[in-house]
This record gives structure tokens, C-alpha cells and sequence, in this order.
């Protein structure tokens, strides 16, 4: 497939930001590829971007778990036409269960989803093949039924021109609140490249959606869209490559609902200028973009006034409203990096972008009116990196952004905030086995509104984190956090939040691999404190300071197919108020988890988990003598079972069992006796199957079914009992088939 070349000159720059770099990698257990330490890791499950690992060392990674993410893989998969919705395979353990993939990774995936999406956006398909695609699925969850068909094709016109034809369609349906959903959506786009490398495009896009809750029609709207554009590029010798574009778009949208009807035309050009220029040590590169639109619209609005006329009919009042819209916007950005060797990189990022937007206002008392909205926002930001000597990285950058929003009618939403933030990050490893991390952030937001919340806040965080290998089978770690925040608000009669809060924890680790095979332990300790501190005096009584002491020691044995883990859980917790003795608190937790993993067979796998946790909650008052004394109020027990068992009996069909229950009993203690106030119990069964199989090298079906069977405490009518089921088919008659396709 040939594209357009106007893709964003920044992509290797968005990319190098998306990978994490090693040494990060090497605190949350995530991160980018590293082809040294992964050649030496088990590989788990992959689904192409996202690879889970075996630990090499105890404790390194998230649950025991290594995980990495190709940002380059999933925006090439993104990007493929073939493959851009393709639903990656779930990411199982070495048993086959399926893994939740952490936070940190999932940001890592929306950013590059963010990315592919500006790239399509600004991407002319001009050479396809003819390949129609039609994709029929349906789910159903409990009283919700969705049905979704989608259908495209690709028809090439000429050797330079193409058109792609796309209807998509989705009726949901709530049984419970008889709630009904229709949309439809058809769009045609024609593209086509000149001889002398300019592409454009001319497309059309129409948009149908209905909802009725019973035999009532709530809404009903079409909408109605042409566009069209050209761009280009050029590259200069000794200047940089220029890129260019300009666009239109025309759009009519009819709209109702239960008291307003509705009709807006909108006319809107668009334009865009893009250069880079690459130098020997960096490059520079300017984007901006801008757009100008008028539309009109006329909007009748019925309201009942309550009272009725002579034959019973209740009386309303119509008001029309006519409005010439003028919509404005500019935004340009700059983005320069020069790294005079290969230790040290600078980066410097500007921005300023402003808009107006024109509606109707929605607000009870200027219902019908025009409101103007304006935007305004420009930032700075300069980041620099650093390797002054082998084993010493030096992260940093500062920033300074300021936005506006203002109307014209309600001018009470005024709101300017101004924010300056610096962050640096330090690592040093002076030996082999050691290494010490050091952070600090610092940022000041200038909130300025027209209400009482205008004020200052004050966010500072530190930390400092050494790792250190004592012997082959033994490490320690030792981490230390502070986090200051302050708030200052302009008018204390009017907002008396002043308040201040400091946040300390320091974590100890002790990882040991004792002499036997694939037994390693862990002694992890954790200790918090946490200040109140609330500046007006009618607030002080709610200044506290919490203390929390938290120790786990757990372990995990692998033997053979089978993988034995469980931890040890103490927990103290103490609320202690600075004027409220009467208040204090503390709470005594004591839990303990095990968990049994078992593969029978290659198809055959079980998963076993028992938890038991132990809680008393009570009053930490100080006696007279300045003694205190814990009078216990109440006690919890619960007890936690969770059985799983997957049967794969061939390729492409899964099956899957579950059980769980859950046993709390809870007491009320007064005057030292203690009374059962609730035994819930809960329980739930369910089963399932994954079935994905490619009938023909065209024709491909996906259904997943679970049925849920729900008893005891929790369980409700309608929630006791239900199946969720999702079905999909697809077919593709001229798609290319490789040569290892089922």
C-alpha cells in the first residue's frame, strides 16, 4: 500500500518517548525492549507488543512477572490496515490464566494509540486493492444487547486514485430500561496523487442516530459532512522539508429531542504548514494549523408552562432562536533537539494555540442565547539528559504553561491557571551490584478564578532509592519518599481549605534465594506517615497524623509443572488527632494468601487460591495519665476460596470453570462483649468458552460465552443468574493469505 509522505516529521521523537528506558525498567519491571536482559528471560506470552517474562532475579519485576512493550510493533500494527483491528491475544501465565497487564503498559499503549491516530488522520491512501471486508458481531451481557455490522472496501480507480466505501451500523438495546439505540454511518472518501506529488482527497461522511425508551422517540438527529484537501511536500537543499495543506469542510446536521429541533450549517476551511530542518547534532521543526468557520443555526425550544387551555391540553411556550456562528482556531508548535555528542541531549518544546467557539447556550437563565467561549494556551518546556561519566545519568527538564477560558455571558467561569514544574532524576551505580536513585519534582499552580477556589498550590515529592546485592543469593533495598503539599487559597472567609499536607514512607526489602531449587523469599517492610495539617482555625480540629506499619514476608517455590507462592500479611494502622484524643484510632489487620498453580497436561491447567484475613478496629484514646489504651469495637473475619480450572481439548477452543466463595463474620464489641452482627455469605459458578477458528483462509468466527450462577448475600434478581456472550464473523473474500495462515 503507498501512502502519503506527510507523516508527522516528530514520529521518532514521539516513539523514543514512549520506550522506557532500562534503568526504569529495572524499578517498575516494565518497560521497552532490551535485547540484553530479555535474551536472558523465558518468554511467557506475547500478543506482538506487549511480551510477559520469567524473573531472572526474585523480586525485579511486577508479581513475579517481567514485562516489556514494543511501542514501534504496535504502531506498525496499528497502522496496517490488515491488522489495525485485530483483537491481540490476552496475555496468559505459564498455565494459560490470563494476566492483567499492569498500568504502566497500558498508559505506554493509549499513548501509541494516540499517536497512530494522528497519523491516520493526516495519512491519503492512494494505491489500494480491491479488498472488501464485512465483520458482523454480537454481544449480550445480562439485559443489554448490542449488535454491531461493519462493511469496507477499497476499490482502486486508477493508478494514482482510489476510492474506500465504508458502512458501519450498531443497535443496542437495554431490556431493563427499555432503552433503543440506532446508529448508521456511511462514509466514501476518493483520493487521488499528481504527478507532481501533491495528494488530495474528497470525502463523505453521513451519520444517522436514533434512542426511544418505549414507544417514545427522545432524539433523532442526521448529520451530513464534506470534506476535502490537498497537501504536499517539498524538500529544499540546505533548507528542510516543507509541508503543506489546506482543507474544507462542509457540514448540515438536523437534530431533536424531547423539547428542542434543530438545524446548523457550517462552513469551514482549514490549512496547515509543517517544516523540519535536520542538522549534523539535532533538528528543528515547526508545525501550525488553523481553521475558520461560520455556521448558522436556527433552534426551537418547547418548555410546558404547567397550565392548560379550555379542552385540558396543557399550554407551552415555543421560543426560536437564530445564530451566525464564527469559530476560530490557530495553534503552532515548535520542537527542537540537538545532542552534541552522544552523552548529553537537550530538548526544548513550545506551544501557543488559541480559539473561539460560538453555541447556544444551555444554562436555565440564558437558554437560546449565543455564548462565546475563549481559549487560550502556550507552554515551554526544556529537557536535558546527561551521562557526565560512566554509571551517572542525569534526567531533568522544567516547564512553564499558562491557559485561559473565558465567556462572554457567563463571565463567572472565568479561569487562568499558571503552572511552573521542574523535575531531575539521578542514577548512579557506583559498583556493579549497587545502584541509587534519586528523584525530585517541584511545580507551583496560579489558579486564578472567579470564585473563592482561586488560589495557590504547592506540590513538592523526593525520594531516594538504593539497591544493593550482598551475595549472590541475597539483596537488599532500601527506599525513602517525601511528598509537600500546600494550598492557599485567595479569600480564607470564604474558603477556609487552607491546608497543608506531608506525606512520608519508607520501604526495606530483603530478597533470599536459599540453597534449593526455584525457592526464592522476600521480607518486605513498609512504614507511612501521613500529616494533616489545616491552617484555619475553625479546621484545626481535624489536623491528624497517620501512622501505618505494614510487614509481608512471602515466598515461591516451583516445582516441576506445578508453582506454589504465598505472603504473610501484619498490619498497624493509627489515626492520632492533634485536639480529638476522644477520636483516636487504631486498626490491627493480619492476612496470609496462598496459591496453588497446577498443569496436568498441556491442555489441562488449575489454579487454586486461599486467603484468610483477620481485622479488629478500635478507639486509641490517652488515659489521664498519658497512657493509652485500645478498646476494641469491632472485629472482622473473612475467608476467601477462588478454584479455576482450563481445559483446552484442541486448537482454537478453550474452555474454562470457576468457583468462589466468600465467608465474612462480623462482630460488634461493647463493654468487652462481643456480639455476630452479619455472616454474609456469597458464592459464584461459572463457565465458559473461547472459540476462534478460520473456517476458510476467509472466513473467520470468534465467540466467547460465559454463564455466571451467583448465590448468598450480594446476589439480586437479574444478577443471580446471567450469560454474557460475544460473537463476531468475518469475512474478507480477497484477502492475501501467508504461508503459515490456519
Amino acid at each position: 500500500m503507498m501512502r502519503s509522505t506527510l507523516l508527522p516529521s516528530i514520529l521518532p521523537f514521539l516513539l523514543a518517548a514512549l520506550v522506557v528506558a532500562p534503568s526504569q525498567a529495572q524499578t517498575d519491571g516494565s518497560g521497552g525492549a532490551d535485547a540484553d536482559t530479555t535474551a536472558t528471560r523465558k518468554l511467557i506470552s506475547t500478543d506482538g507488543s506487549v511480551s510477559v517474562f520469567e524473573e531472572t532475579t526474585p523480586g525485579e519485576g511486577i508479581e513475579g512477572f517481567w514485562w516489556e512493550f514494543d511501542p514501534e510493533q504496535e504502531l506498525a500494527r496499528l497502522l496496517d490496515q490488515n491488522r489495525r483491528e485485530e483483537v491481540p491475544e490476552p496475555i496468559v501465565d505459564a498455565f494459560g490464566f490470563e494476566l492483567s497487564i499492569p498500568d504502566t503498559i497500558l498508559a505506554l499503549r493509549d499513548s501509541v494509540f494516540a499517536v497512530a491516530d494522528s497519523i491516520l488522520a493526516e495519512t491519503i491512501e492512494t494505491a489500494v486493492r480491491f479488498d472488501p471486508k464485512f465483520r458482523s458481531w454480537y454481544t449480550e451481557s445480562k439485559d443489554v444487547f448490542v449488535w454491531n455490522n461493519e462493511f469496507d472496501v477499497a476499490v482502486p480507480l486508477t493508478l494514482r486514485g482510489s476510492a474506500i466505501v465504508k458502512v458501519t451500523s450498531k443497535n443496542d438495546f437495554n431490556e431493563s430500561t427499555q432503552k433503543f439505540t440506532d446508529n448508521r454511518n456511511l462514509s466514501t472518501s476518493f483520493n487521488y496523487t499528481f504527478q507532481n506529488g501533491f495528494v488530495s482527497s474528497f470525502g463523505v461522511n453521513r451519520t444517522l442516530s436514533l434512542q426511544e425508551r418505549g414507544s417514545v422517540r427522545e432524539s433523532n438527529s442526521t448529520n451530513t459532512v464534506l470534506t476535502g484537501s490537498v497537501r504536499g511536500t517539498r524538500i529544499f537543499p540546505r533548507v528542510g522539508t516543507l509541508e503543506a495543506g489546506a482543507g474544507l469542510s462542509v457540514n448540515k446536521r438536523d437534530y431533536s429531542n424531547l423539547s428542542t429541533d434543530g438545524i446548523s450549517d457550517n462552513f469551514t476551511p482549514n490549512w496547515s504548514v509543517k517544516a523540519n530542518r535536520t542538522f549534523a547534532t539535532g533538528n528543528v521543526s515547526v508545525d501550525y494549523s488553523g481553521d475558520r468557520g461560520r455556521a448558522k443555526r436556527e433552534e426551537t425550544i418547547t418548555t410546558p408552562t404547567g397550565d392548560f387551555d379550555d379542552n385540558g391540553d396543557p399550554i407551552v411556550n415555543i421560543v426560536t432562536t437564530n445564530a451566525d456562528e464564527r469559530n476560530l482556531k490557530n495553534q503552532t508548535s515548535l520542537v527542537a533537539n540537538w545532542d552534541p555528542n552522544e552523552f548529553n541531549h537537550l530538548r526544548v518544546n513550545g506551544s501557543f494555540a488559541r480559539d473561539r467557539f460560538q453555541y447556544l447556550s444551555a444554562a436555565d437563565s440564558l437558554r437560546g442565547q449565543q455564548e462565546t467561549r475563549r481559549r487560550a494556551a502556550q507552554s515551554v518546556k526544556i529537557a536535558y539528559d546527561t551521562t557526565p561519566f560512566e554509571r551517572l545519568d542525569i534526567r531533568s527538564w522544567a516547564e512553564v504553561r499558562q491557559s485561559e477560558t473565558s465567556y462572554e455571558l457567563e463571565t463567572a467561569r472565568l479561569t487562568r491557571t499558571t503552572t511552573q514544574a521542574a523535575d531531575v532524576n539521578i542514577v548512579y551505580g557506583p559498583w556493579e551490584e549497587g545502584e541509587l536513585t534519586v528523584k525530585m519534582f517541584s511545580s507551583v499552580d496560579n489558579r486564578e478564578y472567579v470564585s473563592n477556589q482561586s488560589g495557590l498550590v504547592y506540590a513538592q515529592k523526593a525520594s531516594a532509592d538504593f539497591e544493593q546485592g550482598i551475595t549472590p543469593n541475597l539483596t537488599a533495598s532500601a527506599a525513602y519518599f517525601i511528598t509537600l503539599d500546600a494550598f492557599e487559597f485567595d479569600d480564607p472567609v470564604s474558603n477556609s481549605g487552607d491546608r497543608d499536607l506531608k506525606k512520608q514512607r519508607g520501604l526495606f526489602v530483603v530478597r533470599w534465594t536459599p540453597p534449593v531449587q526455584n525457592l526464592s523469599t522476600a521480607l518486605n517492610m513498609d512504614i507511612r506517615q501521613d500529616e494533616t495539617i489545616n491552617i484555619h482555625p475553625t479546621r484545626s480540629g481535624d489536623n491528624r497524623v497517620d501512622y501505618t506499619y505494614i510487614i509481608t514476608p512471602d515466598y515461591s517455590w516451583k516445582i516441576g509443572s506445578a508453582s506454589i507462592t504465598g505472603n504473610f500479611n501484619a498490619d498497624v494502622r493509627y489515626k492520632i488527632f492533634d485536639f480529638r484524643v476522644e477520636d483516636d484510632e487504631l486498626t490491627r489487620r493480619f492476612s496470609m494468601g496462598q496459591r496453588w498453580q497446577q498443569q496436568f497436561t498441556p491442555r489441562l491447567s488449575t489454579d487454586v487460591l486461599w486467603n484468610y484475613e483477620y481485622t479488629d478496629l478500635g478507639q486509641y484514646p490517652k488515659d489521664e495519665d498519658g497512657q493509652r489504651r485500645y478498646v476494641r469495637t469491632s472485629e472482622l473475619r473473612r475467608l476467601r476460596l477462588d478454584l479455576k480450572l482450563i481445559y483446552n481439548p484442541y486448537q482454537g477452543l478453550k474452555t474454562n470453570v470457576a468457583y468462589r466463595r466468600d465467608a465474612d463474620d462480623r462482630f460488634v464489641i461493647s463493654e468487652g462483649e462481643r456480639v455476630l452482627s452479619s455472616q454474609p455469605r456469597t458464592s459464584e459458578f461459572s463457565f465458559g468458552f473461547i472459540y476462534k477458528r478460520n473456517f476458510t483462509r476467509h472466513v473467520s468466527v470468534d465467540i466467547d460465552f460465559r454463564q455466571s450462577h451467583k448465590a448468598g448475600a450480594l446476589a439480586t434478581v437479574g444478577d443471580d443468574r446471567f450469560y454474557n456472550i460475544r460473537a463476531s464473523i468475518r469475512y474478507q473474500p480477497f484477502r492475501e493469505v501467508k504461508d503459515d495462515t490456519p
